[in-house]
């Protein structure tokens, strides 16, 4: 092995006070090496055996920490660096790139290679797709995002590694055949609606001085769901942790999350989450699910407007009751639930999409005096269904007076 030290190394080595992200060239693509203001390579060489001037003959100070590479900068520490956004495709390019070009015209293949390039403070966005590959941070700050309404739309297939900064993982699938999802082991670290699912390792695996906040995450089929053997301060909430081999391992604080075989903390549940289709992939919830509007109560609502739902998967409901004030459309992905009887009055309209489900509390009925539009087909069949399969409902009254039916 080469004994590599102070030094900026593509992709990492271990050694002394060596560093792993883009040296900040001033138009390396041109043949100019020399540093711009804001690279982290000035004032980062051992003070050690110091070179008295760089290739260029500009001196290098005996009392100030040297600059790696060949030239030197007139500074002595970098200037104010301004964080950029990368982009990961499965359709990207992985390029090499010097200075701070960073567009979604131009993303990269993967998200280790992305990760090289990031400095502190860098954000990361995921495009929908399978990444294979694990990746790790060096210890730098990130934040990484899928670019997705749903977290199984972007999927890590590997393990994340952080060794250090302040981080924040957002709308990600990731799963790792071959041992960990999240590994953690300093810095902290924010992980809020991601799905981590047949890991055979760890869900989530905090060691050391690790902090993290865990929020509306699925944690599903995996060796062990979390793992806390963290120093720091570790919190969960508003998540699922089933199916998997352990639940939780270790002390760390979780509330207002469903656990199977049960964990102590405010709001904690321990119900079947009724999923829709775990087996196969689909971890959104049934309408019966005990995970629906039971998270914590002092938290951002959902986009329905109701108490936030445990899990990396809200169910988003539209209710109805009364009369209409304007015209109503029902699409298949949403889903109409009509608690208390509904008119939709002569002057407005209702239209059911293809696929589209509405779902009556017992007793319920639905009276149409304006105008019903439905347009089903046999690939999305509209369908009326009582909210609970045990119970029934008073059906539609379409009024005869102002009233028609289309479809």
């Amino acid at each position: 092995d080469v004994d590599v030290s102070y030094s900026n190394v593509m992709g990492g080595y271990d050694g002394t006070m060596n560093f792993n992200g883009r040296p900040g060239f001033t138009d390396a693509e041109n043949g100019d090496l020399t540093l711009l203001d804001w690279s982290p390579m000035i004032g980062r060489g051992s003070t050690a055996n110091i070179v008295s001037a760089d290739i260029a003959g500009t001196a290098r100070s005996d009392s100030v920490a040297p600059d790696l590479g060949a030239y030197e900068n007139s500074l002595d520490s970098p200037a104010a660096y301004s964080p950029v956004t990368w982009h990961v495709s499965t359709t990207g390019i992985d390029t090499v790139v010097y200075s701070n070009i960073a567009s979604v015209n131009m993303p990269f293949n993967t998200l280790q290679w992305t990760m090289d390039h990031t400095l502190e403070g860098d954000s990361i966005i995921v495009h929908p797709g399978d990444h294979a590959g694990s990746a790790d941070n060096g210890g730098k700050s990130v934040h990484i995002r899928g670019n997705a309404f749903a977290p199984d739309e972007v999927s890590i297939l590997g393990e994340l590694e952080f060794t250090g900064g302040s981080n924040s993982v957002n709308m990600l699938r990731v799963s790792n055949a071959s041992g960990d999802g999240f590994t953690i082991s300093a810095g902290s670290i924010n992980i809020s609606v991601v799905l981590v699912e047949n890991s055979s390792g760890k869900a989530i695996v905090l060691s050391d001085t690790a902090n993290a906040a865990l929020s509306n995450g699925t944690l599903y089929g995996n060796g062990n769901g979390l793992t806390d053997n963290s120093s720091g301060t570790i919190t969960m909430v508003n998540s699922i942790v089933w199916g998997n081999t352990t639940s939780i391992d270790g002390d760390p604080v979780v509330t207002y999350s469903d656990v199977q075989g049960a964990y102590t903390g405010t709001g904690n549940i321990d119900y079947d989450p009724l999923f829709i289709d775990a087996a196969n992939g689909d971890f959104n919830l049934d309408l019966l699910s005990p995970c629906i509007d039971t998270g914590d109560p002092s938290a951002v609502y959902d986009t329905d407007s109701t108490v936030a739902d445990m899990g990396a998967f809200p169910r988003l409901r539209q209710f109805l009751a009364g009369t209409s004030t304007e015209n109503i459309n029902v699409s298949a992905d949403t889903t109409v639930i009509i608690t208390e009887d509904f008119t939709v009055t002569a002057d407005d309209s209702i239209e059911l999409e293809a696929g589209a489900e509405l779902y009556f509390g017992p007793g319920v009925t639905l009276t149409v005096e304006g105008s019903l539009s439905a347009d089903g087909n046999s690939e999305g069949v509209i369908s009326f269904l009582p909210l609970n399969p045990d119970s029934t409902f008073g059906g539609v009254v379409i009024g005869t007076d102002d009233g028609h039916r289309d479809g």
